[in-house]
């Protein structure tokens, strides 16, 4: 069954995926509530066609990493990014139906299967179709769960919990998914607690729970600072910047500008990467910040967009990113008397909505 809803996905790339309509609650909370209660399940091995070797799932995790260091950089916004995912995502649902392998390869195959359907769920978050990426995301934490990878299941639960607190109406199911997350992985990879401690603080400021929010940041410093083994795919998050970056977002949401500057500023000094998307939300999330209600200041705000845009209309394609830094710059009513501002908002305009022939 798990396989047929991983084939299906692979295949979808031709389809309307906007048309998927979002899931909430109960819905979400189920797939997280089963696999925190699964257990080990049986063999994996099979008896196909031709044998796949663990020297081919080596390469298939080696493409799947530069795949995922150009959605890193560049952002998951293009079209090429996604053919590349479903291609690679089909040459391992290959592998999984027709091949010959012994359990251990087959428990690596269902986690490579489950880090791509993690990773094109990304995309798809980034380019607003949420229905996809919930799919994505359900269908990778049961390949997950059926390839016993305890951290790689949690991390895409703290992934449906990351888009769970952008959607309306759904910031307790981001509690509960990133919770579930938490109490479900019982590994010792410092950069892995780390993410799932990041990922129940952003929870916490959606709700307004300001001490279980500054409690979980706290975890995720802690946890950098122990030594351990990691995934390659917890790379991102190898240095303070990233959590210094999430804990600026934290405080923002809670209204706590002077220590969202403080975190966001340390998140651009520590990063040795000037044109990545990271870089962009950093930038745009500074805007918002410099454009509190009480501690505004416009020419820093303008500065930090400014710089966001760049990045946006140059190496970055973002779409959540850039309808991001519209919200904030639109947000802005009180300034509206600003020519910077109101030029910003124009070159925004064209960014999300380019002009005909343009």
């Amino acid at each position: 069954m798990i396989l047929r809803a991983v084939q299906g996905l692979a295949e979808s790339d031709g389809m309307d995926r906007r048309g998927f309509l979002a899931l909430a609650g109960v819905h979400l909370n189920a797939p997280a509530h089963q696999w925190l209660l699964e257990r080990p399940g049986g063999d994996l091995s099979r008896r196909g066609s031709a044998r796949v070797h663990a020297g081919a799932v080596e390469v298939i995790d080696a493409i799947t990493a530069g795949l995922r260091r150009v959605d890193d950089s560049h952002g998951g916004g293009g079209a090429a990014l996604t053919a590349q995912l479903h291609a690679h995502l089909r040459h391992v649902v290959e592998l999984l139906s027709s091949g010959t392998y012994d359990d251990s390869t087959g428990k690596r195959l269902y986690a490579s299967a489950a880090e791509l359907l993690r990773l094109r769920g990304w995309t798809a978050f980034e380019n607003g179709e949420h229905g996809m990426a919930q799919r994505c995301w359900i269908a990778a934490l049961r390949a997950a769960d059926t390839s016993g990878d305890r951290a790689l299941a949690a991390n895409i639960l703290g992934f449906m919990s990351c888009q769970a607190k952008d959607l309306a109406s759904q910031a307790s199911t981001a509690v509960t998914l990133a919770e579930t997350a938490r109490s479900g992985y019982r590994g010792t990879s410092p950069r892995v607690a780390a993410i799932l401690h990041l990922r129940a603080a952003e929870a916490y400021a959606t709700v307004g729970d300001r001490r279980r929010c500054h409690s979980a940041i706290d975890a995720a410093f802690d946890s950098l600072d122990r030594s351990g083994d990691s995934p390659d795919w917890s790379y991102w998050i190898d240095n303070p910047a990233q959590v210094h970056a999430q804990a600026g977002f934290c405080h923002l949401r809670l209204g706590e500008a002077a220590q969202a500057r403080h975190h966001l500023t340390q998140a651009l000094t520590l990063s040795p990467d000037t044109d990545h998307r990271e870089t962009a939300l950093r930038h745009t999330l500074l805007t918002a910040a410099w454009l509190h209600l009480r501690q505004t200041d416009v020419e820093q705000a303008v500065y930090h967009a400014g710089h966001a845009l760049t990045l946006l209309t140059g190496t970055v394609n973002s779409t959540r990113c850039a309808h991001q830094l519209a919200a904030v710059v639109s947000a802005a009513q009180d300034h509206n008397h600003q020519p910077a501002l109101r030029v910003l908002r124009h070159r925004i305009q064209d960014l999300l909505y380019p002009p005909l022939g343009g």
